[in-house]
């Protein structure tokens, strides 16, 4: 399962870790291990540098029961 934060700036995320902090609207959901679903991988990955710490990609598609998070 990948880390949402990457390791040393690499890995599933890395391409958000850095601005622009703004992330396209476009849905491909992504289910985090804390079974919210995110829009996409943008969302997803953004939520730690937005305060939500500690995630980590659990599946691609929504979660059920579905919890959704811009």
């Amino acid at each position: 399962i990948p880390d949402a934060t990457g390791q040393d700036g690499e890995g599933f995320c890395s391409e958000y870790q850095k601005p622009p902090s703004v992330c396209a609207k476009e849905f491909h959901p992504v289910c985090g291990t804390d079974n919210k679903t995110y829009g996409n991988k943008c969302f997803f990955c953004k939520a730690p540098l937005w305060g939500a710490l500690g995630k980590e990609e659990k599946k691609k598609g929504t979660c059920w029961p579905l919890v959704s998070v811009e």
